[in-house]
C-alpha cells in the first residue's frame, strides 16, 4: 500500500485510470468500500449540473481521492491501462476558446484510448470501480468512462456557467462522431431523460434545460452520424423521429423556432436531395406545421421550406401553401402571394434588434434583380472611365453564368441590362471602347460566344468615326501587350478581408503573372480588321485606320525583340511594343492570316487608273513593304522564324520585283498594263506572307511569278514600242496560267483573291492551249473512262454506252440514270474531238500511253493527287483535293467566260456535268458546273458572234444536245432487291434536269447559229439535226420530247421554218 502510494504521488493532480483496475486489485479493497465510494460520487454528481459553482472544490476533492484510491488499486494491481482525467471537463466552460478546444481534443483522445482498450477486455473494465451506477441508457456498448463523458457532457449543455453549453456541445460532436459505438436513437432517448423539464421547474431552470436539449440536438446534428445512418439504411426512422423532436421543442419558447430550424437546416445540407426529401420532409409533423404557418405567420417556417427548396430544387405537397406551387421567384414575389405572408413579415420582427434569418435569404433572392436594376440607374451619371469598376470580374461572369442558360430567374433582368447597357452607349465611342473592352477582358473574348448574344458584334459594328476607330485600336494594343492589366484589378494584399479576396488572387494570377490568354488574343487579332467592313470613312481617313491595323498586326505576327519589350524605331519615329510572355505560334499565324484578309480586301476596292498614278493615293501594300523593309533592318528586331537560304533569297526577289511593279505602276501607261501591275503586286505580297506562314513551300511558284512579271515587263514594252508581239512573248501566258493554277488547291482565300484577280486582267492573253489545260482539270477523274480512238467516229454512240453499263456493274447508282447521261457523254466527247482538231497536240488521244506526271509536267499538284491514289493511300483525301481544286478552277474558267472559247468551255463543262461520277463524288461540284452552263453560259445575254465561232463544232453541238433532249428514261430491271424510291427519285430528277439543260442548249446553240456566217451546206446540216428529231418526235412513242419544245424551235427561228416548208 506505502509503494501505491508513492506512486499516486508521482501523478498530477486529478490523473486516475478510469475503469482501468485490474481484477486482481479487487481483492485488496473491501466491497463496502466500494459502494461507498460510488454512493459519494453519484451523490455529488446529481448536484454538479445545477450548481457547478458551488460544487467545483468538493467534485476535486471527490476527483483527488478516487485517484488516490484508484492510484492505489493500480499499484497493487501492476497492470497500468489507459487514463481519463476527468479535470478536463472544468476547461470546457472556459471563456477561451483555445482552452475549450484544447480540452476537447484532449477528452476525445483520452476516451478514445480508453475505449479501445475496453473492446479488447470488458471483463476487466466492468469489474472495476464505476464512476456512476449502471443505467439501462442503451450505451452498454460503450466503455464505463464513455458513458460516464457522455452524460456529463449532455448535463454540461445545461449549464449557464460561461461558455460550458459551447464548451460541451463540442465535446459531444466530437464524440459522437469519433466513438461509433454509440447509439443515435440511445441518445435521443438520453437527451430527453437527462434534460426533462419537470413541473417542479421555473425560469431559468427551464430555460437552461430547453437551451441544454437545442445545443445538444445541434451536436448531433454536426456530428454527421445521422448522414451516414440514412446512407447505411435509407428506411431508419431515426432522422424523421429527431426532425419530429425539434419541432416540437421549437413550440415551447418564442426564441426556440429559429435555432431548431437552424439545426435542421444544417443538417439538411450535409445530406443527399433523395435524403431531405424521403427523411426531412416526411417527418411527422412537420406538413402540418407548414399548413398552419401561414395562419400563424411564422417566419421560420418559411426559412425551412426557402432554403429546403433551395436544396432540392423540387417542388414538394408537404411544403404546403407558404410557397407557391409550382415554386419559381417570380411568383415567390408577386403580390398576391407576398400579401399571403404579410403575418409571417410581421412576426419576423420578434427577435429585435436582431435581424430575422428569413430576410438575408429573401434579400439573396431578390438582390441580383435588384442590383442589376440599380446599375442601370447608375448608368447616366456613371463616367466612362468608371466602366471597368462597374464591369468587374464578378459581374461579368454573373452575366455569363445567367444569359447562358435561358430558364433561369434572372435571364430577362440580365437580357434588359444588356440592353440598357447598349443603350448608354448611343454613339458615344469612349463608352463603346471601354464596355467592349471589359467585357471581353473578363471573359477571355468569349461573351458572344457564352451568352449566345451578338452583343459585342453589334456594339463592333457600330464605329463610325476615325477617333473612335483609333481608340479601340489603341485601347486593344494595351490589352495585347498586358499593359497595365495586373494594375487595374485589385490584388491580394488590398482584399483580405472582403468577399472579394478570391476574385483578386483569380485576377490578379491571370492578368499580373500569366498574361492573357490566346482565346483573348485572338479575339482582339480577329476584332481589330472586323471594324473595317462597315465602316464609312473618306479614303484618307480609312487609309489611316487600315495603316494602325496592319502595323499592329505586322510586327506582333511577324516580329518578336531580342531585348526588352519594347523598340524604338528612329527612322518611323514611333516605339513597339510586345508582351512579356513570348506570343505562340498559333496567334503569329493568325496575325498573317487577318493581314492576308485585309490586303486582299484592299485590292478588290475599285481603283481608277487616274487615281493609281496620283502621287496622293495611298496605297497599302506598298506601305506595308516599306514598314516590312524598314521593322526588319533594326538591329533588335528579328522575324518571328528563322528563313532557310532558299526561302531569304526567294523573300528578297519579292521585295525587290514588287518595288518595281510600283515604280512601273506609277510610271503610268496603258490602262490595262496599270491593272496588271497593280494585280501581280498583290499576288507577290500574298506569296511574301505566305513564305513567312510555310517556308519551303512556295519557292518554286514564287521563282515562276517572278519569271512572268520580267516577262510582263517586256511585253508591255514591246506594245509601247508598236511593235508585233513574238511567239515567244506569248507562251510566258501558258506558264503563267500553269503557276496560277499550281496556287489554286492548298492556298488560303486571298491567296485564291489574288490569283483571280491577276487571272482577271491577264485573261485576254491566255493562250488556247492554257485553256484546254484548265479544262483538261476540270474533265479528269480518278477513275478516268477508257479512251476512243480517233478515227472511230461512227461507233463513239455504243462504245460509250458500253462503258456505262460497264460502270453500273459495279455501282449502283449510276444505274438509275442509263441511257441519257452515256449519250451526253458521247455527244460531249464528239464536240471535242471536233475542238481538239485545231491543236492535236493537246487532244485526249495524244494522253494515251503517258503517265500522270508527264501529262501535267506544269502542274505538280494534279500528278500528286494521282499519285495518291496509284499509291492506295489517301484515296478518300486524294479524291476531295481534287474536287476542290476544280472548284477553285471553276472559278477562273467563270471569269474567261466573256472571252473567246466559250464554246470550248462548254463542251468540257458539259461533258463533266453528264459524268456520273461529278455528282457521285460532289454534289457540290455537279451544282457549281450546272450554275456555269445553265446560268453564265445558256442564259447569259452575251453569245459567240462573228467569223471566230467554230461552225462544225456548232452543228456537232447541236446535234448532240438534240440526241440528249430525246433519250427517254429508262428503268434498270432490278433483281435481287429493288430499288429504293429515293434513289429512284434522284435518277428522275437528274433526267429531268439534263433534258432541261439539252433544251436550254438547243435554243442557246441556235441563237449562235443564227448571229454566225453560216454557208448553204452548213444551214442544210441544221435542217437534217431538227428533221431527225421531229422524225423520232412523230414516229417513236417513247420519245419524251413535248410538242411545246418543237413549237419553240421553230417560233424561235422562222428560217428552219421557211426551209422545212420548201422542202415539202
Amino acid at each position: 500500500m506505502k509503494k501505491g502510494k508513492e506512486k499516486s504521488g508521482d501523478r498530477a493532480d486529478g490523473d486516475v485510470p478510469t475503469a482501468s483496475i485490474p481484477s486482481a486489485g479487487t481483492n485488496s479493497i473491501k466491497s463496502m468500500e466500494r459502494k461507498k465510494e460510488r454512493k459519494t460520487v453519484d451523490k455529488l454528481r446529481r448536484h454538479g449540473a445545477s450548481d457547478a459553482d458551488a460544487q467545483e472544490n468538493p467534485i476535486m476533492n471527490l476527483d483527488s481521492k478516487v485517484n488516490e484510491t484508484r492510484g492505489q488499486m493500480v499499484a497493487s494491481s501492476g497492470n497500468a491501462l489507459p487514463a481519463f482525467h476527468i479535470d478536463v471537463f472544468k476547461d470546457l466552460a472556459s471563456a477561451d476558446a483555445s482552452l475549450r478546444e484544447a480540452a476537447v481534443e484532449r477528452l476525445v483522445a483520452e476516451l478514445q484510448e480508453v475505449h479501445r482498450a475496453y473492446e479488447g477486455n470488458k471483463e476487466l473494465f466492468e469489474s472495476g470501480l464505476k464512476l456512476e451506477a449502471e443505467k439501462d441508457d442503451g450505451l452498454k456498448d460503450c466503455a464505463p468512462s464513455v458513458r460516464y463523458a457522455i452524460r456529463r457532457l449532455v448535463r454540461g449543455t445545461s449549464s449557464s456557467r460561461e461558455c460550458a453549453r459551447q464548451g460541451f456541445a463540442l465535446g459531444l460532436t466530437l464524440l459522437i462522431c469519433t466513438i461509433s459505438s454509440i447509439k443515435v436513437d440511445s441518445l435521443l432517448k438520453l437527451i430527453v431523460e437527462t434534460l426533462e423539464v419537470s413541473a417542479s421547474m421555473k425560469g431559468e431552470e427551464v430555460r437552461d434545460c430547453l437551451l441544454g436539449r437545442l445545443f445538444s440536438y445541434g451536436a448531433l446534428a454536426r456530428s454527421g452520424r445521422l448522414n451516414g445512418l440514412c446512407v447505411s439504411d435509407p428506411n431508419t426512422p431515426v432522422i424523421k423521429e429527431f426532425v419530429s423532436v425539434l419541432l416540437t421543442l421549437s413550440t415551447k419558447k418564442s426564441y426556440l423556432p429559429e435555432p431548431a430550424v437552424t439545426v435542421i437546416l444544417e443538417l439538411a445540407e450535409k445530406m443527399q436531395v433523395e435524403h431531405v426529401l424521403n427523411h426531412i420532409l416526411e417527418a411527422p409533423g412537420l406538413s402540418e406545421w407548414f399548413n398552419d404557418a401561414v395562419g400563424a405567420g411564422n417566419p421560420d417556417a418559411l426559412l425551412l421550406a426557402l432554403k429546403v427548396r433551395e436544396k432540392v430544387s423540387v417542388d414538394s405537397l408537404n411544403i404546403g401553401n407558404i410557397l407557391p406551387y409550382p415554386f419559381s421567384p417570380t411568383r415567390f414575389f408577386s403580390s398576391d402571394h407576398l400579401t399571403l405572408l404579410t403575418q409571417c413579415w410581421k412576426n419576423s420582427t420578434s427577435c429585435q434588434p436582431r435581424v430575422h434569418s428569413v430576410w438575408p435569404v429573401m434579400v439573396n433572392m431578390i438582390l441580383p434583380h435588384l442590383a442589376l436594376d440599380v446599375l442601370l440607374l447608375l448608368l447616366p451619371r456613371l463616367p466612362a472611365s468608371l466602366v471597368p469598376v462597374v464591369l468587374s470580374y464578378k459581374l461579368v461572369q454573373g452575366l455569363m453564368d445567367i444569359l447562358s442558360t435561358k430558364d433561369s430567374w434572372l435571364f430577362k433582368v440580365a437580357h434588359h441590362f444588356i440592353k440598357g447597357l447598349s443603350d448608354w452607349v448611343g454613339d458615344d465611342d469612349v463608352r463603346r471602347v471601354a464596355v467592349i473592352v471589359a467585357l471581353q477582358k473578363h471573359s477571355n473574348g468569349k461573351f458572344d460566344f457564352i451568352t449566345k448574344t451578338k452583343t459585342v458584334k453589334a456594339l463592333l459594328a457600330d464605329f463610325k468615326t476615325e477617333s473612335g476607330c483609333m481608340l479601340f485600336i489603341q485601347n486593344l494594343m494595351n490589352l495585347f501587350v498586358d499593359e497595365g492589366n495586373a494594375s487595374d484589378e485589385p490584388s491580394d494584399q488590398s482584399q483580405t478581408t472582403d468577399d472579394n479576396s478570391e476574385m483578386g488572387s483569380l485576377e490578379d494570377k491571370d492578368s499580373g503573372v500569366m498574361g492573357i490568354s490566346d482565346s483573348l488574343k485572338s479575339w482582339i487579332v480577329e476584332s481589330m480588321p472586323s471594324i473595317l467592313k462597315s465602316l464609312k470613312l473618306e479614303p484618307e481617313e480609312k487609309f489611316r485606320v487600315q495603316k494602325e491595323i496592319l502595323k499592329f498586326l505586322a510586327v506582333q505576327g511577324l516580329f518578336s525583340a531580342s531585348l526588352g519589350s519594347e523598340v524604338t524605331s528612329f527612322e518611323l519615329h514611333e516605339k513597339f511594343r510586345w508582351p512579356k510572355a513570348a506570343t505562340s505560334s498559333a496567334i503569329c499565324k493568325m496575325c498573317i492570316e487577318q493581314m492576308q484578309s485585309l490586303l486582299a480586301s484592299v485590292q478588290k476596292m475599285d481603283v481608277s487608273p487616274v487615281l493609281l498614278q496620283s502621287s496622293e493615293f495611298s496605297d497599302l501594300g506598298s506601305f506595308f513593304m516599306q514598314f516590312l523593309s524598314t521593322l526588319r533592318s533594326i538591329p533588335s528586331v528579328s522575324l518571328f522564324r528563322v528563313l532557310s537560304d532558299e526561302d531569304e533569297e526567294a523573300y528578297q526577289k519579292l521585295q525587290t520585283m514588287e518595288a518595281s511593279l510600283y515604280k512601273q505602276e506609277r510610271r503610268g501607261g496603258p490602262e490595262d498594263f496599270m491593272y496588271k501591275y497593280h494585280a501581280l503586286r498583290y499576288l507577290l505580297i500574298q506569296l511574301l506572307l505566305q513564305l513567312l506562314l510555310h517556308p519551303a513551300e512556295f519557292t518554286e511558284p514564287v521563282s515562276e511569278i517572278i519569271i512572268c512579271c520580267k516577262k510582263a515587263f517586256v511585253l508591255s514594252d514591246v506594245l509601247e514600242s508598236g511593235e508585233d508581239v513574238s511567239d515567244s512573248d506569248v507562251l510566258w501566258m501558258d506558264v503563267l496560267v500553269d503557276t496560277l493554277v499550281s496556287l489554286l488547291p492548298q492556298s488560303s482565300a486571298p491567296i485564291r483573291s489574288a490569283v483571280e484577280e491577276v487571272f482577271r486582267c491577264f485573261s485576254y492573253n491566255v493562250t488556247h492551249d492554257g485553256l484546254l489545260q484548265m479544262l483538261r482539270i476540270i474533265k479528269r477523274d480518278l477513275k478516268p473512262a477508257r479512251h476512243r480512238e480517233a478515227d472511230s467516229d461512227d461507233e463513239d454512240d455504243d462504245d460509250l454506252l458500253d462503258i456505262e453499263e460497264d460502270e453500273d456493274d459495279d455501282t449502283d447508282e449510276a444505274q438509275t440514270v442509263e441511257t441519257g447521261e452515256s449519250e451526253e457523254q458521247t455527244d460531249d466527247s464528239e464536240a471535242v474531238v471536233e475542238v481538239d482538231k485545231e491543236s492535236p497536240e493537246e487532244s485526249d488521244e495524244s494522253d494515251d500511253g503517258m503517265d500522270d506526271d508527264a501529262m501535267f509536267k506544269m502542274d505538280t499538284y494534279l500528278a500528286q493527287i494521282f499519285k495518291e491514289k496509284k499509291n492506295q493511300a489517301g484515296g478518300e483525301t486524294a479524291q476531295s483535293q481534287l474536287v476542290l481544286f476544280k472548284l477553285r478552277v471553276l472559278s477562273l474558267l467563270e471569269i474567261y467566260l466573256r472571252r473567246p472559247h466559250v464554246l470550248t468551255i462548254y463542251s468540257y463543262l458539259a461533258r463533266a456535268f453528264v459524268n456520273p461520277q461529278t455528282t457521285e463524288i460532289s454534289e457540290q461540284l455537279g451544282q457549281r458546273i450546272w450554275g456555269i452552263l445553265n446560268k453564265k453560259i445558256v442564259k447569259s445575254k452575251e453569245y459567240p458572234k462573228g467569223a471566230d465561232v467554230d461552225n462544225v463544232l456548232l452543228v456537232t453541238l447541236l446535234e448532240r444536245n438534240l440526241k440528249l433532249a430525246s433519250r427517254p428514261f429508262k428503268k434498270k430491271k432490278s433483281s435481287a432487291a429493288d430499288q429504293s424510291k429515293k434513289k429512284q427519285s434522284a435518277a428522275w430528277k437528274r433526267h429531268k434536269m439534263l433534258g432541261s439543260l439539252a433544251q436550254d442548249s438547243t435554243f442557246w446553240i441556235l441563237k449562235v447559229i443564227d448571229a454566225s456566217n453560216f454557208s448553204e451546206d452548213e444551214r442544210h446540216s441544221v435542217f437534217h439535226a431538227v428533221k431527225n428529231l421531229l422524225t423520232g418526235y412523230f414516229c417513236s412513242k417513247k420519245c419524251p420530247i413535248k410538242s411545246g419544245f418543237v413549237r419553240e424551235i421553230f417560233r424561235r427561228r422562222r428560217g428552219l421554218r421557211t426551209i422545212f416548208l420548201s422542202s415539202l
